[in-house]
């Protein structure tokens, strides 16, 4: 199939007008019979008029050429709201690049699978946007929603779906791409891109020139991941990086714990647990809404959170990158106060461990 081409060109109502008057039909076919929370979505709408009010005003004029309501255009992308973004991602796209020695022309390869059922299709549409003060951009997506794009200062935006669990109110991610895309640089795409305005996040894959970097996010944290010893990045529909996996891991260990007690119980199984604890992870002491929302937990699950938290350290985070423990890594490789400091807050959690186990034992 040959896929249409838009140009959107003018002031930014000029450019959602033209987007919104060539994808009518595609706009049209996602609105039937959505249903949305008219409250929560306006304040989403809210934080990105504050934040980002030229792409308001781009996607407001594409609502109106294609004769539908705005607000519901608006909570469209709002995926904040969709049912897997706290539970898991239903697509599987994919995101790798090659550095320029690996490459037969020497220029830096970057390329997306973008998981798409055959329904979609049709929908896909290629969009040309020449914006008054802006870089000419040129991007791939579904009606006006943007999935990959490039512009004449040479920046490549790709990424995908991750399901970070600290999802807030605030810029939907799916306009922050329109946002990303009107910048010059790595350095401006990456701040765009950390918003602190941000609902959620995606892993993001970014480069320019011969660089190029997967930056996974969540509404309140991010890490960055350059490309492998060999020159190769890949990232598909998870987090790698270890400063980030705690964001999916608590509740995805619950539901996992349950299901599988569930099965050894249907199996006529008695299940009796000696002692449970949850662990504060990546704990910063002198961040004070953090120490109040431990406080809080501490309230609500008294007995059952561990009294020791676990520290937020480079020192642990640099031993996971080498699939190491801290116990196992040369402490000549850290300066001695973080991997002292890290250490005794290691040793203090292992040692309420040990000692639950010992109690469960009948040793206490």
């Amino acid at each position: 199939m040959s896929i249409p081409l838009i140009r959107a060109a003018g002031t930014h109502r000029d450019a959602g007008a033209a987007i919104g008057a060539q994808t009518a039909d595609s706009i049209g076919r996602s609105l039937e019979g959505a249903d949305f929370d008219h409250d929560l979505v306006l304040r989403y709408r809210g934080a990105s008029v504050k934040h980002l009010p030229s792409v308001v005003e781009e996607l407001d004029a594409a609502a109106r050429a294609a004769g539908v309501d705005p607000l519901a255009l608006f909570a469209q992308a709002v995926h904040e709201l969709s049912t897997f973004s706290q539970t898991k991602v239903p697509a599987h796209c994919t995101d790798v690049a090659a550095v320029p020695e690996l490459t037969a022309d020497g220029h830096l390869l970057v390329a997306h699978n973008n998981d798409l059922s055959a329904g979609d299709e049709n929908d896909v549409v290629a969009i040309e946007w020449k914006v008054e003060g802006e870089p000419t951009i040129f991007t791939l997506g579904l009606g006006p929603w943007i999935s990959v794009g490039w512009n004449e200062a040479g920046l490549s935006i790709t990424g995908n779906e991750v399901a970070p669990k600290d999802e807030g109110v605030g810029i939907p991610r799916l306009l922050q791409v329109r946002d990303v895309l009107t910048r010059t640089t790595l350095t401006e795409a990456t701040r765009a891109i950390l918003h602190p305005a941000r609902a959620s996040s995606y892993n993001w894959v970014v480069a320019q020139g011969e660089v190029v970097l997967s930056i996974e996010g969540s509404a309140t944290a991010a890490e960055a991941i350059a490309p492998a010893e060999d020159g190769t990045l890949a990232h598909t529909n998870h987090y790698v990086h270890p400063e980030m996996l705690d964001l999916m891991s608590m509740s995805q260990f619950l539901l996992m714990l349950g299901g599988i007690l569930k099965t050894i119980k249907a199996a006529g199984a008695a299940i009796e647990l000696d002692w449970f604890r949850y662990l504060i992870t990546r704990y910063e002491p002198t961040d004070i809404p953090q120490a109040q929302m431990v406080g809080f937990m501490q309230s609500m699950l008294a007995g059952q959170i561990l009294e020791n938290p676990m520290l937020k350290s480079t020192a642990i985070s640099d031993a996971g990158l080498t699939k190491q423990t801290l116990y196992e890594v040369e402490k000549s490789a850290f300066t001695r106060s973080t991997y002292d400091r890290a250490l005794e807050s290691l040793d203090a959690v292992n040692a309420e461990v040990v000692t639950l186990i010992h109690r469960a034992w009948g040793r206490s």
